[in-house]
């Protein structure tokens, strides 16, 4: 009796455990941590908000910049990463003395910004050390000059940005941003 009581304990040890790591968020996409360094103009860029946007994924993954100019990355958790693949980076330092500064305004100039190829919870990051609230990237009908930011404005739009990083499974995913005014 007590070896089947035993038996029943540890089997239903065994579904407790299979449905919590089933539902530990195992339906998410594979991240790598990623960080980097920002600056302008050769100098470190303390309180620029850095995003990466992947055709791949849904969600685009977040971070702000220290005193430094150091950045790291999240998505789901703090500093998780990003997911695999291409990524389009934008860079822009929110004015603070600007009403909604720890916004990117969206003027609609064409095209259908926030239409089904918008992430979804692009403006929905959690607030973390590292992360402002209320960070929406910009959309496809943007117009520059409705970006509030202190970095030249062609930076926080990805068609203009020209930046890119494509992250990888087993690198160091490390990607440093040198911003000018040219």
């Amino acid at each position: 009796m007590r070896l089947r009581t035993s038996a029943v304990v540890f089997s239903f040890s065994i579904v407790v455990l299979g449905l919590i790591l089933g539902c530990s968020g195992s339906d998410r996409p594979r991240m790598v941590p990623v960080s980097g360094i920002v600056t302008y103009n050769g100098k470190p860029v303390e309180g620029a908000v850095i995003t990466f946007s992947s055709p791949d994924s849904s969600r685009p993954a977040g971070g702000k910049t220290d005193v430094e100019g150091r950045y790291k990355l999240y998505t789901f958790e703090e500093f998780d990463g990003a997911v695999l693949g291409q990524h389009e980076v934008t860079i822009s330092k929110p004015d603070p003395s600007q009403k909604g500064s720890s916004e990117i305004k969206e003027v609609e100039v064409g095209g259908s910004a926030g239409g089904s190829d918008a992430p979804s919870g692009a403006g929905a990051f959690k607030a973390k050390s590292t992360m402002p609230t209320q960070i929406s990237p910009p959309g496809p009908g943007t117009k520059l000059s409705s970006v509030n930011s202190l970095l030249p404005v062609k930076y926080a739009v990805a068609k203009t940005s020209g930046l890119t990083a494509k992250v990888e499974a087993g690198k160091e995913n490390k990607f440093d941003f040198s911003l000018t005014d040219e």
